[in-house]
Protein backbone atom coordinates (compact mmCIF):
# COMPACT_ATOMS: atom_id res chain seq x y z
CA UNK A 1 0.00 0.00 0.00
CA UNK A 2 1.52 3.54 -0.91
CA UNK A 3 0.57 6.58 0.74
CA UNK A 4 1.83 10.10 -0.01
CA UNK A 5 1.63 13.03 2.16
CA UNK A 6 1.97 16.21 0.24
CA UNK A 7 3.49 19.04 2.30
CA UNK A 8 5.17 17.80 5.83
CA UNK A 9 4.37 20.05 8.61
CA UNK A 10 3.08 19.76 12.10
CA UNK A 11 -0.62 18.76 10.91
CA UNK A 12 1.50 15.88 8.29
CA UNK A 13 3.48 14.66 10.98
CA UNK A 14 0.50 13.60 13.58
CA UNK A 15 -1.50 12.10 10.42
CA UNK A 16 1.78 10.05 9.81
CA UNK A 17 2.16 9.17 13.69
CA UNK A 18 -1.30 7.92 13.81
CA UNK A 19 -1.03 5.75 10.46
CA UNK A 20 2.51 4.01 11.78
CA UNK A 21 0.70 2.93 14.92
CA UNK A 22 -1.73 0.93 12.96
CA UNK A 23 1.44 -1.15 11.69
CA UNK A 24 0.12 -2.42 8.32
CA UNK A 25 2.69 -2.83 5.73
CA UNK A 26 2.81 0.54 3.80
CA UNK A 27 5.27 2.48 1.53
CA UNK A 28 5.71 6.08 2.92
CA UNK A 29 6.03 8.61 0.40
CA UNK A 30 6.55 12.42 1.45
CA UNK A 31 6.46 15.22 -1.30
CA UNK A 32 7.86 18.93 0.20
CA UNK A 33 9.89 21.30 -0.96
CA UNK A 34 11.73 21.20 2.23
CA UNK A 35 13.07 17.88 1.69
CA UNK A 36 15.69 18.42 4.91
CA UNK A 37 12.02 17.80 7.00
CA UNK A 38 11.07 14.39 6.24
CA UNK A 39 14.55 13.29 6.34
CA UNK A 40 14.79 14.40 10.08
CA UNK A 41 11.15 12.28 10.11
CA UNK A 42 12.96 9.39 8.67
CA UNK A 43 15.66 9.64 11.05
CA UNK A 44 13.15 10.15 13.92
CA UNK A 45 11.33 7.24 13.51
CA UNK A 46 13.41 5.05 12.34
CA UNK A 47 11.28 3.51 9.57
CA UNK A 48 13.22 2.39 5.85
CA UNK A 49 10.00 2.23 3.57
CA UNK A 50 10.15 6.17 3.54
CA UNK A 51 10.99 7.86 0.04
CA UNK A 52 11.03 11.53 -0.57
CA UNK A 53 10.11 13.51 -3.58
CA UNK A 54 10.24 17.36 -4.24
CA UNK A 55 7.82 17.71 -7.26
CA UNK A 56 5.18 15.91 -8.97
CA UNK A 57 7.14 14.71 -11.69
CA UNK A 58 9.03 12.32 -9.77
CA UNK A 59 5.61 10.37 -8.74
CA UNK A 60 3.59 10.58 -11.27
CA UNK A 61 3.53 6.73 -12.41
CA UNK A 62 2.83 5.72 -8.99
CA UNK A 63 -0.31 4.32 -7.66
CA UNK A 64 -1.42 5.56 -4.44
CA UNK A 65 -4.45 4.07 -1.95
CA UNK A 66 -4.41 7.46 0.25
CA UNK A 67 -3.13 10.99 -0.03
CA UNK A 68 -2.97 13.25 2.89
CA UNK A 69 -2.51 17.12 1.55
CA UNK A 70 -1.38 19.55 4.46
CA UNK A 71 -0.06 22.30 2.25
CA UNK A 72 -1.45 26.07 2.67
CA UNK A 73 -4.67 26.98 1.46
CA UNK A 74 -3.32 29.64 -0.93
CA UNK A 75 -2.22 27.40 -3.09
CA UNK A 76 -4.86 24.47 -2.82
CA UNK A 77 -6.30 24.37 -5.90
CA UNK A 78 -3.20 24.24 -7.91
CA UNK A 79 -2.25 21.23 -5.63
CA UNK A 80 -5.58 19.20 -5.08
CA UNK A 81 -5.28 19.39 -9.61
CA UNK A 82 -1.86 18.07 -9.16
CA UNK A 83 -3.32 15.21 -7.06
CA UNK A 84 -6.34 14.53 -8.93
CA UNK A 85 -3.76 13.73 -12.09
CA UNK A 86 -2.50 10.50 -9.64
CA UNK A 87 -5.94 9.32 -9.68
CA UNK A 88 -5.36 7.88 -6.01
CA UNK A 89 -8.17 5.96 -4.14
CA UNK A 90 -8.96 8.35 -1.07
CA UNK A 91 -7.64 12.00 -0.80
CA UNK A 92 -7.72 14.07 2.80
CA UNK A 93 -7.40 17.27 2.42
CA UNK A 94 -6.47 19.55 5.42
CA UNK A 95 -8.88 22.88 6.43
CA UNK A 96 -9.10 25.70 5.11
CA UNK A 97 -9.43 24.31 1.67
CA UNK A 98 -8.57 27.47 -0.05
CA UNK A 99 -7.70 31.10 0.22
CA UNK A 100 -9.52 32.26 -3.26
CA UNK A 101 -13.27 32.50 -3.76
CA UNK A 102 -12.67 32.47 -7.25
CA UNK A 103 -10.47 29.24 -6.80
CA UNK A 104 -13.01 27.62 -4.59
CA UNK A 105 -15.84 28.41 -7.09
CA UNK A 106 -13.50 26.74 -10.17
CA UNK A 107 -13.05 23.63 -7.82
CA UNK A 108 -17.00 23.37 -8.12
CA UNK A 109 -16.77 23.15 -11.29
CA UNK A 110 -14.43 19.90 -11.09
CA UNK A 111 -14.57 16.21 -9.89
CA UNK A 112 -13.01 15.87 -6.82
CA UNK A 113 -14.26 12.45 -6.61
CA UNK A 114 -13.22 10.78 -3.13
CA UNK A 115 -11.60 13.80 -1.96
CA UNK A 116 -12.64 14.60 1.65
CA UNK A 117 -11.79 17.35 3.81
CA UNK A 118 -10.41 16.69 7.68
CA UNK A 119 -13.08 17.07 10.28
CA UNK A 120 -12.02 14.78 12.88
CA UNK A 121 -14.72 16.33 15.75
CA UNK A 122 -17.17 13.58 13.99
CA UNK A 123 -14.91 10.82 14.69
CA UNK A 124 -14.47 12.09 18.70
CA UNK A 125 -15.94 9.61 20.82
CA UNK A 126 -17.88 12.02 23.56
CA UNK A 127 -19.61 13.88 20.65
CA UNK A 128 -21.02 10.17 19.10
CA UNK A 129 -22.44 10.00 22.60
CA UNK A 130 -23.79 13.52 22.29
CA UNK A 131 -25.23 12.65 19.55
CA UNK A 132 -26.85 9.37 20.26
CA UNK A 133 -28.59 10.72 23.69
CA UNK A 134 -30.01 13.97 21.94
CA UNK A 135 -31.49 11.42 19.09
CA UNK A 136 -32.03 15.29 16.87
CA UNK A 137 -33.88 16.84 18.92
CA UNK A 138 -34.18 20.35 18.06
CA UNK A 139 -31.53 22.40 19.64
CA UNK A 140 -32.31 25.95 19.70
CA UNK A 141 -28.61 27.41 20.37
CA UNK A 142 -25.22 25.76 20.19
CA UNK A 143 -22.40 28.42 21.32
CA UNK A 144 -18.54 28.09 21.37
CA UNK A 145 -16.51 30.40 23.38
CA UNK A 146 -12.77 30.69 23.03
CA UNK A 147 -9.97 33.25 23.27
CA UNK A 148 -6.92 33.35 20.54
CA UNK A 149 -7.89 30.21 18.88
CA UNK A 150 -7.98 30.94 14.97
CA UNK A 151 -11.21 31.67 14.79
CA UNK A 152 -11.69 32.14 10.79
CA UNK A 153 -9.82 28.24 10.68
CA UNK A 154 -11.42 26.45 13.44
CA UNK A 155 -14.79 27.65 13.95
CA UNK A 156 -15.82 25.81 10.97
CA UNK A 157 -14.95 22.58 12.70
CA UNK A 158 -17.84 23.63 15.40
CA UNK A 159 -20.04 24.25 12.53
CA UNK A 160 -19.66 20.89 11.00
CA UNK A 161 -20.10 19.14 14.29
CA UNK A 162 -23.37 20.84 14.96
CA UNK A 163 -24.70 20.53 11.22
CA UNK A 164 -23.53 16.65 12.41
CA UNK A 165 -25.27 16.19 15.40
CA UNK A 166 -28.20 17.60 14.14
CA UNK A 167 -28.72 16.13 10.99
CA UNK A 168 -28.99 19.64 9.55
CA UNK A 169 -27.26 21.81 6.72
CA UNK A 170 -25.89 25.55 7.06
CA UNK A 171 -28.49 28.19 5.17
CA UNK A 172 -26.67 31.09 6.22
CA UNK A 173 -23.34 32.21 7.92
CA UNK A 174 -22.98 35.70 8.61
CA UNK A 175 -20.44 37.60 11.00
CA UNK A 176 -20.63 40.28 14.08
CA UNK A 177 -18.34 42.52 15.61
CA UNK A 178 -14.98 40.72 12.99
CA UNK A 179 -11.89 42.47 13.66
CA UNK A 180 -8.86 41.47 11.22
CA UNK A 181 -4.65 41.14 12.65
CA UNK A 182 -1.94 39.33 11.12
CA UNK A 183 -1.81 35.49 11.80
CA UNK A 184 1.35 34.01 13.49
CA UNK A 185 2.22 32.74 10.26
CA UNK A 186 3.43 35.47 7.87
CA UNK A 187 1.52 36.17 5.06
CA UNK A 188 -1.91 35.23 6.88
CA UNK A 189 -4.56 37.07 8.29
CA UNK A 190 -6.58 35.92 11.34
CA UNK A 191 -9.85 37.32 12.75
CA UNK A 192 -11.49 37.86 16.14
CA UNK A 193 -15.31 38.39 16.55
CA UNK A 194 -18.66 36.09 16.41
CA UNK A 195 -19.50 33.82 13.36
CA UNK A 196 -23.39 32.54 13.85
CA UNK A 197 -24.47 29.67 11.36
CA UNK A 198 -28.19 28.95 10.74
CA UNK A 199 -29.19 25.31 10.12
CA UNK A 200 -32.12 23.92 8.05
CA UNK A 201 -33.07 20.19 7.51
CA UNK A 202 -31.66 18.14 5.36
CA UNK A 203 -33.24 16.79 2.40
Amino acid sequence: MNILFVGFGNIAERHFQSIISLKLDINYYILDKNLSRAKKVKEKYNILKIKTFSNFYEIKKTKFFLVIDSTTANKRYFTLNKIKELKPKHVLVEKILENSVKNLNLMRKKNYKNFYINFPFRMINVFNILKKKLNFREIKLFKVYAINWNLSSNSIHYIDLFSQIMKKNPISIHTENLKQFNSKRQGYIEYSGKIIANLNTMQ
